[in-house]
């Protein structure tokens, strides 16, 4: 009789156990007639003759007419790791050694800038009659070009100028430190700060006559001392001698001319300046922009921006939010809104202050539906309201009539631990039954 081998993990079954089922014997076979057998074998009945599993008849008639599986499908492959599409024998990046790199190389910075200040503190306990340089020669081996300004200007603070002047000539018998503009700038600004201005005259066009770095330290020592004249005689003289002046000198100027009040000056300086001889960085632009709003100078704003739009710089939300309160002060309240719109289109997501100079501009225009709009896009941009940002809200409320709107404000901004100004309280009183 014929039968299928067993498989091996059924061997341990009892021959007892094996039922004899659907199968039959090559005598009983051979008794079938042709059509019995073509339609026995179209059964697809044939089986082990111990009744364990079925037939390959079977597998197939239970797939058949149906399309294959790709078991490859069924679990994709995942994508190649990028340090596995790497060429062969390639090195690979590092991010931690990297890191740790940059690192170490601060804290070197850190400890070098730390000796400095030691180096400092040791040249002030020096006896008078001690110079300089008896301790500077034990430690020159250890310091790199540009690494004792800091200790300059420690010494500036100390108001130790003979030290300086010291320092200075040992500097200058050292090749491997000398020329230095970064420590010739440090004690330029330093002789203006002790009130030595013509020996800072003397060391810019004497030792550091090439050497634009060192005159643009003067122009700006001397603009903090509130000699402003003198520093734009120093920007002229670069000018004439072909330098480029960088934004930082003019915007320091600026800067401290607002912090004295001179208009009259700051008004003479950007009507004669040339924009072309100036090289410009974004927050030049800035800095220049608040300081001649402070002062009223609307003028060199108008035309800082234009030269502004043909530099090729990228706007930030700082110009933005500046420009905004230029407009916003000039009352030029529809150019305002029109500039917000565009720093929207730009990409350039507005910052509280910006959202503060809108909400005014709107409460100018009395448009209380930009109002709102202003105070959801606040909101949902993450910020909290300030108080100011409450007060005139809500007194825009009041002012159209939107009463309710203007409790619930008041309401809102009492849970975040505001008080109302007492103009809005008094505006809330009038209109209260």
């Amino acid at each position: 009789m014929y039968s299928l081998r067993l498989h091996p993990r059924l061997n341990s079954i009892p021959l007892s156990s094996q039922k004899q089922v659907g199968s039959i014997s090559r005598r009983e076979a051979s008794k079938l007639k042709p059509a019995d057998a073509s339609e026995y074998r179209r059964s697809n009945r044939f089986t082990v003759r111990s009744g364990i599993g079925r037939g390959v008849g079977y597998i197939r008639s239970q797939t058949k007419g149906k399309e294959p599986v790709n078991v490859a499908s069924l679990r994709p492959l995942p994508l190649p790791s990028p340090h596995n599409i790497r060429p062969p024998r390639l090195p690979r990046p590092s991010i931690r050694r990297k890191l740790a790199a940059v690192g170490s190389n601060q804290h070197s910075n850190h400890q070098v800038v730390k000796f400095v200040k030691q180096l400092a503190t040791q040249i002030q306990s020096l006896p008078d009659d001690v110079p300089v340089s008896e301790l500077l020669d034990e430690w020159v081996w250890k310091l790199k070009r540009g690494a004792l300004a800091p200790a300059v200007t420690e010494l500036g603070r100390m108001q130790l100028t003979e030290r300086v002047l010291q320092l200075f000539a040992c500097l200058q018998q050292q090749p491997h430190l000398w020329p230095d503009d970064v420590t010739l700038s440090a004690i330029i600004n330093v002789m203006v700060e002790t009130g030595e201005v013509e020996i800072a005259a003397q060391l810019q066009r004497d030792v550091g006559r090439d050497s634009p770095r060192a005159a643009q330290a003067l122009a700006s020592s001397l603009a903090k001392v509130g000699l402003l004249e003198e520093s734009v005689q120093v920007l002229n003289y670069m000018i004439n001698h072909g330098w480029n002046v960088d934004g930082f000198a003019y915007s320091t100027i600026t800067h401290w001319a607002c912090r004295a009040g001179a208009r009259d000056f700051a008004r003479r300086l950007w009507k004669n300046v040339n924009m072309s001889d100036i090289k410009w960085k974004l927050h030049d632009y800035t800095s220049i922009m608040a300081s001649c709003s402070k002062l009223g100078l609307y003028d060199p704003i108008d035309r800082l921006y234009q030269e502004f739009t043909h530099s090729g710089l990228k706007p930030n939300i700082i110009l933005y939010t500046t420009l905004l309160s230029v407009l916003s002060r000039q009352s030029r309240y529809r150019e305002a809104v029109a500039l917000f719109w565009e720093m929207e289109e730009a990409g350039c997501e507005p910052d509280l202050m910006a959202y503060e100079v809108m909400l005014d501009v709107c409460t100018k225009l009395e448009d209380l539906t930009k109002a709102l709009k202003v105070y959801r896009d606040l909101k949902n941009a993450g910020y909290t309201p300030t108080p100011s940002f409450y007060n005139k809200l809500i007194q825009l409320l009041v002012n159209k009539g939107s009463l309710s709107k203007a409790r619930g404000m008041t309401r809102e901004m009492s849970s975040r631990g505001y008080t109302p100004s007492a103009e809005t309280l008094s505006r809330l009183s009038l209109v209260t039954p």
